[in-house]
């Protein structure tokens, strides 16, 4: 088996110009070998080995028991008493089964509760208004004139407003959650 340091060695000497066979000769390999590694890619990730566990006769009923949520060590006890196949293995092999087991479906159940994604432009997402309500009446003011910023998400319920008083450039807000968007002015403070 050849070592990565072989590899690029063999494909820095055919970009040298060098023959296959010049390379085999130089490197002691056989030129099939040389011809093999010139058709593979340079960084090849290794090949993920994949040994059986004791534990994978019950992966179904792993499964099945996470959702009934039962405890690693109530799976194992259930597991060993088991009359057709009993489990016979090591206490920290299923517990690192069930562990992966878990992850698994945490990670599917994540993948299916992702919110739907909108691709589009930059910005095309983004609505910016700022604008003036004048004469606006405040309850413990006399009726002013008021600058705002609103920002909002389109598909979504978030909106950032923010007011400031006797000011034409708006300033820094935080964002808000409101139920419904309705008028601007509703939401400013």
């Amino acid at each position: 088996m050849l070592r990565q340091m072989e590899r690029s060695t063999i494909h820095l000497l055919a970009k040298r110009g060098r023959s296959i066979r010049q390379i085999a000769a130089e490197l002691g390999r056989s030129p099939t070998t040389i011809s093999r590694v010139l058709q593979e890619p340079v960084e090849r990730a290794p090949a993920k080995r994949y040994r059986r566990s004791k534990v994978d006769p019950y992966r179904a009923q792993i499964a099945g028991w996470l959702g009934e949520g039962l405890t690693a060590e109530r799976m194992l006890a259930l597991a060993r008493a088991d009359p057709d196949r009993p489990y016979r293995g090591g206490q920290s092999v299923f517990r690192g089964y069930v562990r992966r087991v878990q992850l698994e479906q945490q990670q599917q159940q994540a993948a299916s509760d992702v919110p739907i994604r909108f691709e589009g432009l930059p910005a095309e997402y983004l609505q910016v208004d700022w604008g003036e309500v004048r004469h606006f009446p405040f309850t413990q003011q006399a009726p002013a004139t008021r600058y705002f910023l609103a920002c909002r998400l389109k598909y979504s319920r978030w909106t950032w407003v923010r007011h400031a008083p006797g000011d034409p450039l708006p300033r820094a807000g935080r964002l808000s959650r409101r139920p419904r968007l309705g008028a601007v002015g509703a939401g400013v403070r």
